[in-house]
């Protein structure tokens, strides 16, 4: 079984196009897809780059570009009315939907399931200890 891994940020209209695409790239293999949330800004940060949508004439030539492939992809592609924007949010609610699907599976047999608050819940909770380890070692990573 052929595993993937799928580093995506839901600010990226790429990463959208992508994920769109993947299932009909995939057919007839077998897989496993592992989505994982990534801050693209972080990245573009620590790296002392700026994304392209912060950049006038990239941002223009990107949204041309992507609408373009989604159409030609046969995708549904609606460009954000602000942009860049925070997509930490999303991202956070990435992770819990995953949590919480995992929650479901493993206890799908038992008489109360999970509901997604307490998903959230725990990953919220992770999140934050997380955080207070990494400031409590003096790492900003």
């Amino acid at each position: 079984m052929k595993e993937i891994h799928f580093y995506f940020d839901v600010i990226s209209p790429y990463a959208w196009l992508a994920f769109q695409a993947l299932p009909k790239a995939l057919e007839g293999i077998s897989h496993r897809v592992h989505y994982h949330p990534v801050v693209f800004g972080a990245m573009l940060k620590h790296h002392g780059q700026l994304g392209p949508a912060e950049m006038p004439g990239k941002r223009d030539w990107t949204y041309r570009q992507v609408m373009w492939l989604a159409k030609q992809q046969g995708t549904d592609l609606q460009m954000p009315a602000s942009h860049p924007f925070n997509s930490l949010a999303l991202l956070r609610l990435a992770v819990a939907a995953s949590r919480w699907r995992k929650l479901r599976r493993a206890t799908h047999t038992s008489a109360r399931p999970p509901t997604i608050s307490s998903a959230i819940g725990q990953t919220t909770g992770r999140f934050h200890s997380a955080c207070l380890r990494a400031r409590n070692s003096g790492s900003t990573r």
